[in-house]
């Protein structure tokens, strides 16, 4: 359970270092050759979310702050798998990323309700990087309605 400003922000960036990772590993594989700058844009594309929260926390920081409680933030309910076996086709690999990045963008919408009120800067950066990620859902899930067809 989350529940302090430093201890989400911690974790907020091992999240995103995650979620990089994988898109960087879907533009390196063959399977989705069709959508690979898609996905360096979208490893790029998380770097600068990590950055953006780390900015408007590291501005606005102080010890008192740092050691705050947010309201608790539940972050096993947004652990995404980022898994990717050989066996796993075109398709499987499309739903993943449309469930890794829905999970994020939940993510980020908690957190921005967990620190509005208290980090003003931190709860807007989270707020715009949640709404980020639901524009990309919504291209991936395009891809998806074109798989197959």
């Amino acid at each position: 359970m989350l529940n302090t400003a430093s201890g989400l922000i911690e974790y907020y960036t091992k999240y995103e270092d995650r979620i990089k990772s994988f898109y960087e590993t879907l533009a390196e594989d063959e399977r989705c050759a069709a959508n690979r700058e898609l996905f360096k844009s979208m490893a790029e594309g998380n770097e600068k979310h990590k950055k953006e929260v780390l900015r408007a926390y590291y501005e606005v920081i102080t010890d008192a702050i740092e050691a705050c409680y947010i309201r608790p933030l539940d972050e096993t309910k947004y652990e995404v798998d980022t898994e990717i076996t050989p066996d796993m086709t075109y398709e499987d690999l499309i739903k993943k990323a449309v469930e890794v990045e829905e999970k994020s963008r939940d993510f980020c919408a908690e957190a921005y309700r967990c620190t509005s009120g208290l980090l003003a800067d931190v709860s807007v950066a989270f707020r715009r990087v949640s709404k980020s990620k639901a524009k990309r859902v919504d291209e991936l899930k395009e891809i998806l309605s074109k798989v197959g067809k």
